[in-house]
């Protein structure tokens, strides 16, 4: 009975060839083509930061390629002149410049005095792009100290001699550089959002959210579009007529939600293929992300199906559904706190999840997968109890009208 209901729903839409192409190339397109538009966008709001490096030697050369790992800002490499002319049109808001001397002083761990800054009256960031420069040249620093303490003991108790000392020194250096990585010992995180929607020490994954929330936001709005066969069936008359054969509401729902289901999955899959071109996404990673997108398309399928058993038109209920996909969006793409009504959105929920597999925590996506496939048991059998309602109420008036018509032939007859 579900197939006869899943190959009617796919021959249906497949008899309109324009639909069907929409809905498996859209999502994947327009997300990929708006999240490239946003984040072009986002890149000309990066902080611009001016480094003019006069000593020329390798730590402030690291400093500069440490610091330009910071995807918010936007690094420059200048001259004097033209740091102080770009300073003072505005045109940047800080320039950091390396006096001569800078490495001798760090290794000395004699920091003041080694760089001077030339600060735009304009600026509004300079306090936190400071801290992160001087968070890079404290690590130096550090390194220096480390090391050098490190080779004084081991003259001291003269483990080693002069020869050995260069080499001990370079890997005392190394050894507490790495202490680094991938944090500092001591560190403050902060975060934005639900304890389980964190993306610390995944910069990358921002560049995505975008485009994830757009293609979940557009998947769930073509769900409403093709989800309408309720109210069509309804006012049609097919629902009068299933009891007369004597199908059950279960395989009927099932049935026509499943065959739209089927005809929406090639369209995660191309998004998917476009995440492992672009993320290096292995294929245990793709596999559960696809399943993630399943369990949110098929939920959103079933939030759709319960809202268009409450409407008595098309015209309410894509209004309806036109609303809750701008609301669950804008909704998903706001910061969150526990507790929040954002976080019940099914976009909240299916987003986390392939975050986490973006930045490799596929732990994280547990959670979120329970919660959707859990959601979606629930809605199921609701739906099926809505619908098996209104099924029931029409077969108990057909059944009465038979009585009444019996007992008039009856009636007529004696």
């Amino acid at each position: 009975m579900y197939k006869t209901f899943i190959m009617n729903r796919m021959k249906l839409i497949a008899g309109r060839p324009f639909i069907l192409l929409s809905i498996i190339l859209l999502p994947a397109i327009l997300a990929v083509g708006m999240g490239l538009a946003v984040s072009s966008t986002a890149e000309k709001t990066k902080i611009p930061i001016l480094f003019v490096d006069e000593d020329q030697s390798d730590y402030s050369q690291l400093v500069i390629k440490r610091a330009s790992q910071n995807p918010a800002l936007n690094i420059q490499s200048v001259d004097q002149k033209t740091a102080e002319r770009m300073i003072k049109t505005s045109r940047a808001d800080i320039a950091f410049v390396f006096l001569k001397g800078f490495k001798q002083k760090v290794m000395k761990n004699e920091e003041k005095g080694a760089i001077q800054m030339l600060i735009s009256p304009a600026s509004l960031s300079q306090g936190a792009v400071r801290e992160i420069v001087a968070g890079e040249v404290m690590r130096l620093s550090a390194n220096a100290h480390a090391a050098n303490y490190v080779t004084d003991q081991y003259a001291f108790l003269k483990w080693v001699d002069e020869k050995q000392e260069k080499s001990l020194w370079k890997e005392a250096w190394n050894y507490t550089d790495e202490q680094w990585k991938p944090a500092p010992l001591m560190q403050i995180d902060y975060h934005e959002g639900t304890p389980h929607s964190s993306i610390k020490g995944a910069p990358s994954s921002q560049k995505y959210t975008i485009w994830l929330i757009l293609f979940l936001s557009l998947m769930m709005l073509i769900c409403f579009y093709m989800n309408d066969w309720v109210i069509t069936e309804r006012e049609d008359g097919v629902l009068q007529r299933m009891f007369l054969f004597s199908i059950k509401p279960r395989a009927y729902v099932g049935g026509n939600l499943i065959g739209i289901f089927l005809l929406l999955c090639p369209s995660s899959l191309l998004f998917a293929l476009f995440l492992i071109w672009n993320v290096h996404m292995t294929a245990p990673q793709a596999a559960t992300w696809l399943l993630i997108s399943g369990l949110y398309v098929f939920l959103c399928l079933l939030i759709s199906s319960l809202i268009a058993c409450f409407c008595q038109s098309k015209k309410t209920y894509f209004s309806i559904g036109l609303l809750a996909v701008l609301v669950t969006s804008i909704g998903t793409g706001l910061p969150s706190n526990p507790g929040s009504l954002f976080n019940i959105f099914p976009q909240k929920w299916a987003l986390d999840g392939m975050r986490s597999i973006l930045i490799g925590n596929e732990a994280g996506c547990i959670e979120p997968a329970a919660v959707c496939a859990a959601a979606g048991l629930v809605l199921f059998f609701a739906a099926v109890k809505i619908i098996g309602g209104k099924y029931d109420r029409v077969k108990r008036g057909f059944k009465n009208v038979r009585k009444k018509e019996s007992r008039r032939a009856y009636h007529a007859h004696h």
